[in-house]
């Protein structure tokens, strides 16, 4: 066996004994870690600058004429957190670079020795690091095979949502088989999105997969409140019997609109706008009933002006004053409430059950709302 045959066997044998050591360990402590690697063809008579940014640093690394570089970072990831890194090879822009390379790659840092192979006229990085790299790249390869379905042409909108919830199937599947990966962790957390809201159980259950002896109580707890979170959230968003949490403005001194609900069991909600003739001939009704039950306890009136100028509905409450609380919302509001409850025009009458925010009368006639609000019980007969 040669020199050189012994010389390669020797440093492969000791970088696998050095990943297998990094990832045999049990303990937090924080490890010095080398990056290093070669960039070919050998770039000597090219400007260009090679950077590695941590977590922590940055460093402006050196290459040599075979371009061969390496840097050793002190106390940069533990075992059960490895930190992560991003190289950047950039070629300046010069007479004989008119168009310069420019390549980057994010990695793990975890194990003793990262090795990264750039080759610029491929203009690709790789690398050659521990488990948690390994399964880096699939999930590196799985984006690559997606993006390009993606580009098919002719795709519909519920085509590219089956494209997008295959690629979601695909990577929960490598995050349920490597449940101890820390990558796989980190991947999850960034599934919590509208558009993988059709495969919630299945989220659900790489999440109750985790590895109980790799993540802690609190982090398993963390990540699972993170998504009990997005489910209510989107449950709340597609439901359109759930009123939404308005921002509204409200005359000095007056009652919040939170305020008002949580005062009172049910809300008849008054929408209505300025400039609705509609809406303005029938306030005188709106408001006798607002006088007649100003001691009932179990609902109150609630009006709200969209799609107005602020100035014209202060106007108006000046000159015409309501019996009841009156809030206004800016377009950006209006939007909201009009596509939350589907409004294609006002006057629009709604019942509103504040204990759970559910709209459980969403288009009541000016003459039936007496009639609804018997039928709830909450006005006599």
């Amino acid at each position: 066996m040669t020199k050189e045959l012994l010389k390669h066997t020797a440093t492969l044998l000791f970088t696998f004994l050095t990943v297998f050591a990094y990832g045999q360990k049990n303990g937090t402590g924080q490890h010095s870690i080398t990056v290093k690697g070669y960039i070919k063809p050998p770039a000597a008579s090219k400007s260009f600058t090679l950077t590695l940014k941590t977590d922590n640093d940055t460093f402006n690394l050196s290459v040599d004429n075979t371009g061969y570089f390496s840097r050793t970072i002190k106390g940069i990831a533990d075992d059960k957190h490895p930190g992560s890194a991003f190289i950047a090879y950039q070629e300046q822009n010069t007479q004989d670079l008119p168009v310069p390379v420019s390549i980057k790659r994010q990695f793990v840092l975890d194990t003793h020795i990262i090795v990264l192979h750039l080759n610029t006229t491929q203009a690709t990085i790789t690398v050659e690091g521990g488990p948690e790299n390994r399964i880096q790249d699939l999930f590196r390869e799985t984006e690559t095979v997606f993006s390009e379905k993606i580009k098919e042409k002719n795709l519909t909108p519920s085509g590219i949502q089956d494209i997008s919830t295959e690629k979601y199937l695909r990577e929960l599947a490598i995050i349920k088989k490597h449940n101890r990966s820390y990558v796989a962790f980190q991947k999850l957390k960034t599934m919590f999105r509208p558009t993988a809201y059709t495969i919630k159980d299945s989220i659900r259950d790489a999440i109750l997969q985790l590895d109980t002896n790799r993540f802690s109580q609190a982090e398993r707890d963390d990540i699972m409140k993170k998504f009990s979170d997005y489910v209510e959230k989107i449950r709340i968003k597609k439901d359109d019997s759930i009123f939404p949490d308005l921002i509204t403005d409200g005359m000095s001194g007056q009652t919040t609109f939170k305020q008002l609900a949580s005062q009172y069991p049910y809300l008849l909600i008054d929408i209505w706008a300025t400039w609705c003739g509609p809406c303005i001939r029938q306030h005188p009704f709106i408001n006798k009933l607002a006088a007649d039950n100003s001691q009932n306890k179990s609902f109150a009136i609630a009006g709200v002006a969209i799609s107005s100028k602020k100035t014209d509905w202060e106007k108006h409450l000046a000159e015409k004053p309501f019996r009841y609380e009156n809030y206004w919302l800016d377009e950006k509001q209006s939007r909201l409430l009009g596509e939350k409850v589907k409004l294609l025009g006002v006057p629009r009458y709604l019942l509103l059950r504040t204990a759970d925010n559910i709209i459980i009368e969403k288009d009541i006639e000016i003459h039936d709302i007496e009639k609804t609000l018997i039928k709830h019980k909450l006005l006599q007969r």
